[in-house]
């Protein structure tokens, strides 16, 4: 398929000149961090969890964002809620925990007893008299906003203010609503501290000009990797290669010689789906291998085989069972 000059410039993904990078202040000063804290880190969603290690009421944990301590918990009812890990009196921090379970349905200051409830309210203050026009319904903890979404938690410390968590995603995001991403279950995890700005992690991450000669093992399995390119359009040459089967120009993985294999779960609610995608592979020129038949399909989970040695195969099964790690696909 050629492609023009008009379109391989519109839709080519890197620079079409060199630019300055960030001045080198911008990873050490503090003042340039304060307001990277204030512009950013504290005006979006930011992901803090998945949603079941919260499994019950009163479960709660706490985070750092910048120099913010936030409690993210579970009410009575099993609601999500998060506030500001401070005490409304003096300030003090009231869950002093990572992780843990609350005794009751109460918050206790450990400092001067002040005690909210899983809502955030005031409900009770040990000193007999506060004053005259001293109103407990006005000193509630400050509330973070907080939403779950396919069983990921992300927070807003902008509260009642923060803007819907959707307007943060990504065109095309809907696209998730078919895998069963609520119901993934953490397998394994672990945590480590980088001695660097965040921004150096993050320009690391988004590019990888460092693959070939950092993760060679990452770039014989990602031919692409190789050649310091994350996506064919990171190519300005990319169009003179647009129906090139080389892997080194499609982006695709493979195992054993030129034959790659992809492993997929998703979860299709409507036998429409199902049907949707077939119809959109074919398109493709996809081999559609054993598609279920009519009246043997019911919803759950669905493996989906790639396999590529010169063309597409696709094969569905039906997994049933609740999680993918109570129930792991097999081959």
């Amino acid at each position: 398929m050629a492609v023009s000059k008009t379109d391989s410039k519109a839709r080519y993904n890197g620079l079409p000149r060199p630019v300055p990078s960030l001045p080198s202040v911008s990873y050490y000063d503090e003042a340039h961090y304060r307001r990277e804290l204030r512009e950013i880190w504290y005006r979006n969603w930011l992901y803090v969890c998945r949603a079941d290690e919260l499994p019950g009421p009163r479960d709660f944990l706490t985070y750092e964002i910048g120099d913010q301590n936030i409690l993210l918990l579970r009410d009575r009812d099993g609601g999500l809620r998060a506030f500001h890990n401070t005490c409304r009196h003096r300030g003090s921090r009231l869950c002093r925990e990572a992780r843990g379970r609350l005794r009751g349905n109460r918050i206790s200051c450990p400092y001067h007893s002040w005690t909210y409830d899983l809502s955030g309210a005031l409900v009770g203050v040990p000193a007999a008299d506060l004053g005259e026009g001293f109103d407990a319904s006005d000193y509630p903890l400050y509330a973070v906003a907080v939403r779950e979404w396919h069983g990921f938690v992300f927070v807003h410390l902008g509260g009642a203010d923060a803007p819907p968590l959707e307007r943060a995603m990504d065109p095309g995001s809907d696209l998730l609503d078919h895998w069963p991403l609520a119901e993934l279950e953490v397998g394994h995890g672990y945590r480590r501290t980088l001695a660097c700005n965040w921004k150096v992690f993050w320009e690391n991450y988004n590019e990888c000009y460092h693959c070939p000669g950092v993760h060679p093992g990452l770039s014989r399995l990602v031919p692409l990797y190789g050649r310091g390119i994350m996506d064919p359009l990171d190519d300005p040459d990319w169009a003179a290669h647009a129906d090139d089967s080389d892997p080194r120009y499609r982006g695709e993985r493979f195992a054993q010689g030129r034959v790659g294999l992809h492993h997929v779960c998703f979860r299709a609610r409507e036998r429409k789906h199902i049907d949707e995608l077939y119809q959109l592979l074919r398109a493709m020129g996809a081999t559609i291998v054993h598609p279920p038949e009519e009246g043997t399909w019911a919803p759950g989970y669905y493996s989906i085989l790639f396999e590529d040695p010169d063309g597409l195969r696709l094969e569905v099964n039906h997994i049933p069972g609740k999680g993918l790690l109570a129930n792991p696909p097999r081959e």
